[in-house]
């Protein structure tokens, strides 16, 4: 697995930020920092390694049975 982090322009606030995302062996996205961005690079990359060092601890949840999601075709 390997993060990237890239400096992204975001519009609305007339500046650039930072972001990460995390990509598996297969070159897929994992995860991201969605819509979460960084002011500075020191702090993407802090948020990196506490990922990093959280996910050995991480604790894993099983839950049985079916999620039921209600059908919204509108999305609302």
């Amino acid at each position: 697995m390997k993060f990237k982090i890239k400096k992204v322009n975001i519009a609305k606030r007339m500046r650039k930020e930072w972001r990460w995302t995390l990509y598996g062996r297969n070159g897929k996205v994992i995860a991201t920092s969605g819509s979460e961005t960084y002011h500075n690079r020191q702090d993407c990359l802090d948020t990196i390694s506490l990922i990093k060092g959280s996910v050995n601890r991480a604790e894993v949840v099983i839950i049985d049975g079916i999620i039921e999601v209600p059908y919204n075709p509108k999305g609302l």
